[in-house]
């Protein structure tokens, strides 16, 4: 619980998204989308999206996360980062 208080909004919400077992990805996607609905600027929220989709082997929308963030935040060092260290 006290945790969860010391958390920002887009933290608080990956981590609910991230709750959900890989057999339920369509809850976390609900609080994916709610999340990019609030904060469209959060690479978080837009990487975690991507991982999302990635690993419900949803090519499309993969791709369309990837694209995404690569326009959205090519020049952000969050970026690098992420990347290079997969």
């Amino acid at each position: 619980l006290s945790v969860e208080m010391e958390l920002s909004d887009v933290d608080w919400l990956v981590m609910r998204a991230r709750n959900f077992p890989k057999s339920d990805p369509y809850s976390a996607k609900a609080w994916l989308l709610t999340a990019k609905s609030l904060y469209p600027q959060s690479f978080v929220i837009q990487f975690e999206s991507y991982l999302v989709e990635k690993a419900a082997k949803n090519v499309n929308e993969a791709a369309r996360s990837l694209q995404d963030m690569l326009q959205n935040f090519q020049m952000s060092p969050h970026f690098g980062q992420r990347f290079t260290a997969s």
